[in-house]
């Protein structure tokens, strides 16, 4: 008779599985005109507007940098909030923090928080318009580029975690780099390393007929014209 902790440690992590070929019913995923998160928010002959998911270059810096201002500045600051203070029954003195003030620290905290999530994990946007490329967070300014020097999206710099991450050579995040002259430029924006490829393929194949000045048909959306 088998061990019943071998059959029960079996059961949890050797799923029995039949040795037979089901039939295989339902309907078929339909494939993505782009990848996923990716937004077209303008496409015409004059040019192109994309999006696509990102996070701020030292996003662990940046966090850190956040929650301290947090920890050290918002929860001290309830120490110096007015105090209430009452006497009760039998001559008891009560005190008591001000809720007004309790509460607009609260969520001046919480919207503080929003505001930083919102500045380490802004959409990334590439405008291609006439000779110039724009690359920004957001609406903001941003990096802005001469198509007569620019030669595509490349994977930049990556953000790994842990010694044994970083021998096997498995970031979390990948850079994104833009080929401009003869050495490049690197921006202040990373991709989850397992969508950044696809992104940049994609961003690279949007951008190459503005920048030949062939146009865009929405045939061609998402496919891969290039590589980097």
């Amino acid at each position: 008779m088998s061990n019943p902790i071998s059959l029960f440690f079996k059961w949890m992590f050797v799923p029995d599985i039949e040795n037979k070929l089901p039939v295989i019913r339902g309907a078929a995923l339909k494939p993505r005109p782009m990848p996923a998160g990716a937004k077209i928010h303008y496409q015409g002959e004059d040019g192109v507007k994309l999006s696509v998911p990102g996070y701020r270059r030292n996003i662990v810096l940046w966090a850190l940098l956040f929650i301290g201002v947090v920890w050290f500045v918002a929860m001290p600051a309830i120490m110096f909030l007015p105090v209430d203070r009452w006497t009760g029954g039998y001559g008891q003195a009560y005190a008591n923090r001000s809720w007004p003030g309790t509460i607009i620290l609260v969520f001046a905290t919480i919207g503080f928080c929003i505001w930083a999530f919102r500045f380490l994990k802004p959409r990334v946007v590439i405008a291609a318009r006439g000779d110039r490329i724009r690359v920004a967070g957001g609406n903001g300014e941003g990096m802005v580029f001469d198509t007569m020097q620019y030669s595509g999206m490349r994977k930049g710099h990556e953000l790994k975690s842990g010694k044994v991450k970083d021998q096997a050579g498995l970031g979390i995040f990948t850079g994104l780099r833009v080929g401009y002259g003869e050495w490049g430029e690197e921006t202040p924006f990373m991709f989850q390393k397992m969508r950044g490829l696809e992104y940049i393929l994609w961003m690279n194949g949007m951008i190459e007929p503005v920048v030949t000045g062939e146009a865009v048909h929405e045939s061609e959306v998402g496919e891969r014209k290039q590589s980097f």
